[in-house]
């Protein structure tokens, strides 16, 4: 029997522009995102949005808040 681990539903295309528009993203956002990313739930269109928020995240260009 397979277990299945459940992630919250995230609008990603909401995240994104809100995180692009005020260039911050709080820590547990980012957290499941990179849990998402590691466990490979996303589709293609996702991942391009979650590509650019960690780009953002990883050249100081969107703040990590708590």
């Amino acid at each position: 029997m397979l277990h299945q681990v459940s992630t919250p539903q995230v609008n990603l295309e909401q995240l994104a522009n809100e995180a692009l528009s005020s260039r911050q993203i709080s820590r547990v956002h980012q957290q499941l995102i990179n849990t998402m990313v590691s466990q490979n739930l996303l589709a293609s269109k996702d991942r391009i949005l979650v590509d650019l928020i960690l780009y953002g995240v990883r050249n100081g260009l969107i703040s990590v808040v708590d």
